[in-house]
């Protein structure tokens, strides 16, 4: 399966981001009319499932009802990173924590890395 992000908040940052490209939604799903209009409104393709169906793909994850499906990340190259002509650079490689990334992040942020 591709990536994919489950949970209301998450998914609706993702659809105003434009990473989505594809919504799964629980066909009785109570709430999800703004995300249905969302992705409509982005032409996203849309799928209704059961919540037994949603739960098979969300790999037991507690999606509210939920689901997308994420476009590929589109990575920088090394010359794209080079040209932006700034002073600091930063370079990650296998960041696993969401914690250690959020605290890199907001150093790098603090010290002005490009």
């Amino acid at each position: 399966m591709s990536d994919h992000v489950v949970g209301r908040h998450a998914v609706h940052a993702c659809l105003v981001s434009g990473f989505v490209s594809q919504l799964l939604v629980e066909e009785q799903g109570r709430g999800l009319e703004a995300f249905i209009a969302l992705a409509q409104q982005k032409k996203i393709h849309i799928k209704n499932m059961s919540r037994r169906e949603l739960d098979r793909q969300s790999q037991g994850a507690p999606h509210q009802g939920v689901m997308a499906l994420l476009l590929p990340y589109p990575y920088a190259t090394l010359e794209n990173v080079i040209a932006l002509d700034s002073d600091l650079i930063l370079v990650l490689d296998q960041i696993q924590d969401p914690r250690n990334l959020g605290a890199i992040v907001r150093s790098a942020a603090a010290f002005g890395v490009g």
